[in-house]
């Protein structure tokens, strides 16, 4: 395995890492915002291309808003009317996007037509289609293009399928406000941290006694709350790729940006804290990120939950190229349907490293050392293909600062979550 860089004599000499604005929260508060009685202000750092394409929907299909200094957002509230027939509303790449927007377009009266990307357009949406045709709509996927004939929600109560994704069930609490409303969850309940993250921000809009859950079932008051001014927390998924440097590099990394403490991704934290790979000291605008061993110290394989936090898994598996014993990862098959396959990625950045990606009887995967490659780190050959996926490009890029840099087939795929990343990643080097 290639040692990892040596700790420099100041780590104040490092400029502080600047973390986007968390793209969760982000969408769910421009949302939520949205549907408000009344103005609402978010203040947002950076904003990457999802929530951007969401604001131009938003736009697009009625809504008024403006980006002021220091990406101050001010929103309008609840429009008193929407047109009910508009152009084709382009979303982009954006899964959230689509299924945040679908439910509340639903709740309206007219023909939406929503275009999606070409990799959006791929993946699977038998589930939400389901959804929106027991909420009383029309819709249909033809190509790339949704066409939804809405006439408002005709149902109080639904069953929600969960095991696919968390964002249906998220996008319905955020949509519904009309009426009183019983959801029966259907199936395992997957990324479980979404949800919480969903009804945190809920609650800031619309009061503590919006959700109550019991078992399988939740109901919803009704009512769209007030708008609010609010800052916005930095992506916690993003700061992982650091944290994988702090730990891999044994370099000390100042970050600029507090997280939510309920985002999925935390639990990467604090299985590197667990293992004493990493020390977190937070301060007011952010926190540091401390080594705390060498990785070669570390003679147990890391085990980690993909099935709750599947973002996290092209940072890890850099992470467990450069661990004696890797990382064993549960729960890996969601995966395969993000924005790229990302076990194949995930197997790709464990290579660079000199590790393999090994698929186990269970269905768990593991990152561990290659003896066939005699633990040498191997840039590949070819340019890296990000697979049009942010998080891959964002890994390869932790994995050419900590083994040597690579070229990448297009490392503008960052700007879907985090625009500057490589101008932050620069500070590594």
């Amino acid at each position: 395995m290639p040692s990892p860089s040596s700790k420099p004599d100041s780590a104040s000499a490092l400029e502080p890492v600047r973390l986007p604005v968390c793209k969760s929260s982000a969408q769910r508060a421009v949302l939520l915002a949205a549907l408000a009685d009344g103005p609402s202000t978010l203040h947002m750092a950076e904003l990457g291309q999802d929530t951007q394409e969401l604001l131009a929907a938003l736009l697009a299909l009625g809504w008024e808003w403006s980006l002021g200094p220091e990406d101050r957002l001010e929103m309008s509230g609840r429009p008193s009317q929407l047109p009910t027939e508009i152009p084709v509303v382009r979303i982009g790449e954006g899964a959230s996007t689509l299924r945040f927007l679908a439910p509340l377009l639903a709740a309206q009266t007219g023909h939406f037509s929503l275009r999606l990307g070409p990799g959006l357009a791929k993946r699977p949406h038998q589930d939400l289609l389901t959804v929106l045709a027991a909420l009383g709509a029309q819709a249909e996927l033809q190509g790339d293009c949704l066409n939804l004939m809405a006439q408002g929600w005709q149902v109080q109560e639904l069953r929600v399928p969960t095991g696919t994704s968390s964002q249906f069930l998220s996008g319905l609490w955020m949509s519904a406000g009309a009426s009183d409303m019983t959801y029966h969850l259907q199936g395992p309940q997957v990324s479980k941290g979404y949800l919480g993250m969903t009804i945190d921000w809920l609650q800031r809009f619309r009061g503590p006694e919006v959700i109550a859950m019991q078992n399988d079932v939740v109901r919803q008051q009704a009512g769209f709350g007030r708008g609010k001014n609010l800052a916005l927390p930095a992506d916690t998924s993003a700061m992982i790729f650091f944290a994988v440097a702090c730990v891999l590099l044994q370099r000390e990394i100042p970050i600029h940006g507090t997280l939510h403490e309920l985002h999925p991704d935390v639990a990467a934290l604090r299985m590197l804290e667990q293992a004493e790979l990493l020390q977190i000291i937070p301060h007011q605008l952010g926190c540091q990120l401390l080594p705390m061993r060498p990785p070669q110290q570390c003679q147990e394989p890391l085990q980690f939950d993909l099935g709750q936090a599947p973002d996290c898994g092209p940072a890890l598996a850099v992470l467990g190229a450069g661990l004696p014993q890797g990382i064993r990862f549960q729960n890996p098959g969601r995966l395969r349907y993000k924005e790229s396959d990302r076990l194949d990625g995930m197997a790709r950045l464990a290579a660079i490293g000199g590790a393999e990606l090994r698929e186990q009887a269970d269905g768990n995967i593991w990152v561990t050392p290659a003896p066939a490659r005699d633990k040498v780190a191997m840039a590949p050959e070819q340019p890296f293909s990000c697979a049009q996926d942010h998080r891959l490009a964002m890994a390869a890029g932790i994995a050419g600062v900590v083994w040597g840099s690579f070229p990448l087939d297009d490392p503008t795929v960052v700007a879907k979550s985090f625009p500057s990343f490589w101008e932050q990643c620069a500070r590594l080097v």
